[in-house]
């Protein structure tokens, strides 16, 4: 058994005790480094220090948290109150020691790691970026379960509580120090002396300055008509979140406050069947399943591609909306990059575009006003070729037509050094089509952002025919770099995201050719998961984009994604743009909407149940993704799943569509899909992946 922690006495008064897990790059609680924890606590009850020292012997670490493998092997009601209260027995240990106890934190103090700081007497934080003070088990369709909703209340209060717990919200360490969840704070350049300052202070017998309520929390918390106006105010934004999705936010506003002023053996108590309700449930394993699916994608394409030197400064060639926010991305992380259009106004728009992101994140304190002014410095622009004989990489942001891709791209390859890359943004057209028409076809790959840039982590990386390794492996990187999860799709039409979507998108349209309404076809979406309605996203995207889109896909895939006749008709016929010009599916006024009841009278017919709508669109998208891994355009189901959430919204509670089918069934799946076809055309005939997999009894995630 490898030794995790170090107990040691510097002197008689103070005990110091580091977690340095063994052939791990975090330290995380495990049954085995929980049990190690025990032993050396009970040591220290012994030894009777004045003051013990908490601290990771990793730089810039504390605790992660708990081992999400060990919570993912839970498997029963009766193992998970075993494991919890064994864990709650430790920091109650803790909790009761005969001495001043100090967490020092250096980094990530998460989950677990956060119970245990919580425990103690004190916390001590440094100002490092890294230091961050969270309870994420929301994240993970759970709730702590070693004593933080207990804990947490009574040292922060209600309210902060219930922010931090419901949402996973992390605290840095001035704004912990603020909230009066850390005591003290040290500049991390003079750690090891502030820390021994403030061990001094306290063996002399001076005490920390404890954050008193504020009269506003007296006045909320502190009597029922205030307690009553908390939770109905948590609850309410629990419900506009889409909180009955999620178990654990329920269990959380009822664990809290039912166990409001309650002793803590009761509290315990009523965690940890909170806990094990949670953990043996469908979202908590989805959830799970959706973390590890993400650490695998990281781990499983990185080494596929790993390698090739490094980017370092960029072009951007059409400065609209996604040409902005791509120069926004690359100069951002460092890059110089070089933005070029056909007039000034659309520069003018581009710059205006990054500017704007970042005052949003300098707003949001994600940033600081001299990020601002550094990466709006790296951004220069151009009416002309000129300045980029320089670059190692120009991504290609113009109108998605072939032919204008074709020369733009033509022309820009004359001007570029040999082993410079050159990309295109398209969303659908063929990247090998795009190739014929330049010399050097082995630099040239699909790098496809979603919009918005700064909001969405997917790209897809799509190499040609005849992309080399190397570039894929140079534009992995990069993307990786820039703190995006790049996906390598195989060279169809649509790619992957965009050809499962629009196949939805497009069904929901023809839900309205047959007489759905446009608001019950969005209700059932959203109720269903999936944060906003097709005809809602059509609007956002543009009506001539997705038009665009579709055709594209209509033209590859034949009959199972003909055109619908709504679709075809407010572009063609009504020339309706959504909601940048104001009217689309909805009349829109800002932000809010309503139905367009132009388009909504051209199609109105009998009422088409919403079991049927909802079985139509999501029956679609899961018989095409099963498609998509029958022709190899992603590398498995998870890397599918997890491109589907990042890139759309794909409820992660629901795991994705193809954990989404695994849960269903697979069997049921052919059957609802060929109950579809037998009313709604052979477009819905299962796939025949979906079709083999029920015939043998496997599963996407077949273990």
């Amino acid at each position: 058994m490898s030794n995790h922690w170090k107990l040691e006495f510097p002197k008689d008064e103070l005990g110091i005790l580091t977690f340095d897990m063994v052939g791990e790059k975090v330290n995380k609680f495990t049954n085995e480094t929980m049990m190690q924890l025990d032993e050396h606590l009970a040591a220290v009850e012994k030894a009777k220090p004045k003051l013990l020292i908490i601290r990771s012997g990793k730089p810039r670490m504390f605790i992660a948290g708990a081992d999400i493998e060990d919570i993912r092997t839970i498997s029963d009601h009766a193992t998970a109150i075993e494991k919890l209260e064994r864990g709650q027995n430790v920091f109650r240990r803790l909790e009761r020691l005969p001495c001043i106890t100090v967490a020092v934190i250096e980094g990530p103090c998460l989950g677990g790691g956060m119970e245990l700081a919580l425990a103690c007497n004190e916390r001590w934080v440094s100002d490092d970026d890294k230091v961050v003070l969270g309870l994420p088990e929301v994240k993970l369709g759970l709730l702590p379960g070693w004593g933080g909703t207990q804990r947490l209340p009574r040292l922060g209060g209600l309210q902060l509580s219930l922010d931090m717990i419901l949402t996973g919200k992390t605290q840095r360490a001035p704004k912990a120090l603020k909230l009066g969840l850390a005591d003290e704070m040290f500049a991390k350049e003079f750690a090891e002396h502030r820390v021994m300052e403030c061990v001094e202070k306290r063996l002399s017998g001076q005490k920390p300055k404890k954050k008193k309520k504020t009269w506003m929390q007296w006045l909320l918390e502190e009597n029922p008509i205030g307690l009553k106006l908390v939770f109905s105010t948590a609850t309410k934004k629990v419900e506009a979140k889409g909180g009955r999705h999620y178990p654990a936010l329920s269990q959380i506003l009822k664990l809290l406050e039912e166990t409001r002023g309650a002793s803590y053996e009761s509290g315990m108590k009523a965690e940890r069947e909170a806990f094990s309700q949670l953990v043996t449930g469908q979202v908590a394993q989805n959830l799970i399943q959706v973390y590890f699916s993400n650490e695998r994608l990281k781990k499983q394409d990185r080494a596929q591609v790993e390698g090739g030197p490094s980017i370092q400064s960029c072009g951007v060639l059409g400065a609209g909306t996604m040409g902005g926010g791509i120069a926004w991305l690359l100069a951002g992380k460092g890059l110089g990059v070089r933005l070029k259009d056909i007039s000034s106004d659309a520069l003018a728009m581009g710059l205006q575009s990054a500017h704007d992101i970042l005052k949003g994140q300098l707003k949001r304190r994600r940033i600081k006003a001299h990020d601002l002014s550094n990466t709006m410095g790296r951004l220069s622009t151009t009416l002309d070729n000129r300045g980029f004989k320089g670059v190692d990489l120009v991504v290609e942001a113009v109108v998605e037509r072939m032919e204008v891709k074709k020369a733009v791209l033509a022309e820009m390859e004359n001007e570029l050094q040999p082993g410079a890359l050159l990309c295109t943004n398209t969303s659908a057209l063929s990247i090998t089509e795009m190739a014929r028409a330049l010399q050097r076809p082995e630099d040239f790959c699909g790098l496809h952002f979603f919009n918005p840039v700064h909001l969405m982590p997917l790209v897809e990386i799509i190499p040609g025919e005849q992309t080399s390794d190397q570039t894929t492996a140079k534009l992995f990187e990069l993307v990786r770099s820039m703190g995006k999860s790049p996906v390598i799709v195989k060279d169809v039409p649509g790619f992957l995201v965009n050809r499962i979507l629009l196949a939805y998108m497009n069904e929901a349209a023809r839900c309205l050719d047959d007489g759905a309404s446009i608001e019950e076809v969005d209700r059932q979406i959203v109720d269903f998961g999936i944060p906003m309605g097709p005809f809602h996203l059509t609007d956002e995207v543009g009506i001539d984009v997705g038009y665009h889109v579709a055709k594209t896909l209509e033209s590859a895939y034949g009959n199972r994604m003909r055109l619908a006749k709504s679709l075809e008709m407010v572009q063609e016929t009504l020339q309706l743009k959504g909601k940048k010009a104001g009217l689309g599916f909805y009349r829109w006024k800002g932000s809010n909407k309503e139905v367009n009841d132009a388009v909504q009278r051209s199609f109105s017919g009998p009422t088409m149940p919403g079991q049927t709508i909802l079985e139509r669109c999501i029956f679609t998208m899961l018989n095409e993704a099963a498609s998509c891994i029958r022709e190899d355009v992603v590398h498995g189901a998870e890397v599918l799943d997890m491109a589907m959430i990042m890139g759309t919204g794909f409820p992660p509670f629901r795991g994705g569509i193809l954990r989404y089918a695994d849960n269903y069934g697979i069997d049921h799946c052919v059957d609802t899909l060929e109950r579809l076809a037998g009313r709604w055309g052979d477009r819905f005939q299962p796939d025949p992946l979906l079709v083999e997999l029920a015939q043998s009894g496997k599963t996407f995630y077949q273990p």
